[in-house]
């Protein structure tokens, strides 16, 4: 059986080749960044979550990135938006 850091870097593999085909694409990025936390790959689901709100900037989004900056021990940064 698989563990899920396994399914989560399976999917990212998976999103990888539909974001060059589409980098228009916010829902991506978002998605993307969703299994990157999950692996604790702060750093890189922070730049998918910019790339994210660059290209809509919706809510939800913009809370996903404080708290990726708050686990990330950035507070300031988070509480700043």
């Amino acid at each position: 059986m698989r563990n899920r850091d396994d399914a989560r870097a399976e999917q990212i593999a998976n999103l990888d080749p539909a974001i060059q085909l589409r980098p228009d694409r916010a829902y991506y990025y978002e998605t993307r960044a969703g299994y990157r936390i999950g692996l604790h790959q702060f750093e890189n689901a922070l730049a998918d979550l910019d790339r994210d709100i660059a290209l809509t900037p919706r809510p939800y989004a913009y809370f996903m990135r404080g708290l990726v900056l708050r686990q990330n021990g950035q507070i300031a940064r988070a509480s700043a938006g």
